[in-house]
């Protein structure tokens, strides 16, 4: 009986001896485990940190995009608009274009009316100047007749006087 006791006895310390080489392998692997978490926490941590620079800077890129978008837009409205502006800048310069060439046609007939008007001025003067040494030849002819009529006046009143 003793001997079955003392084989039980050793019988259980070998298995609390294996039990507790069990528990040393099991407390190793726990210890493992724990470190192996926290590095897998820290990487967690690293990588939210990660996650959410990046939503941050996703976030940032969406309103640069907006921004950008916006200002394409306006850019596009503007060019729009200076499209259309230039193309009734061109109109508006193709009729005064126009105009200026009717107003050169205009202004040319009126110099061509101007100088003929000019023409027939010259004329007139050139016959005025005419009439005029006409009217002094007539006039200087009929004077001559009246003072060669006066001064026969004047002799037959001179020889009536002196007789």
């Amino acid at each position: 009986m003793i001997d079955i006791l003392l084989s039980k006895k050793f019988e259980y310390e070998a298995i609390f001896l294996s039990n507790r080489k069990s528990d040393e392998n099991l407390a190793k692997k726990i210890d493992n485990s724990v470190q192996t978490n926290v590095q897998y926490q820290q990487q967690i941590g690293i990588i939210q940190s990660t996650m959410n620079n990046m939503q941050i800077e996703n976030q940032n890129l969406k309103q640069e995009i907006q921004e950008k978008s916006e200002l394409l837009q306006k850019i596009e409205k503007s060019e729009l608009q200076i499209y259309e502006d230039n193309k009734k800048l061109k109109n508006d310069i193709e009729k005064y274009l126009q105009l200026i060439q009717q107003n050169n046609r205009e202004k040319f007939t009126y110099e061509q009316k101007i100088n003929q008007q000019q023409i027939k001025i010259l004329n007139l003067e050139q016959e005025i100047q005419i009439l005029e040494k006409k009217c002094i030849n007539e006039i200087q002819n009929k004077n001559k007749g009246f003072n060669i009529r006066q001064q026969g006046l004047d002799d037959e009143e001179e020889d009536e006087y002196n007789n």
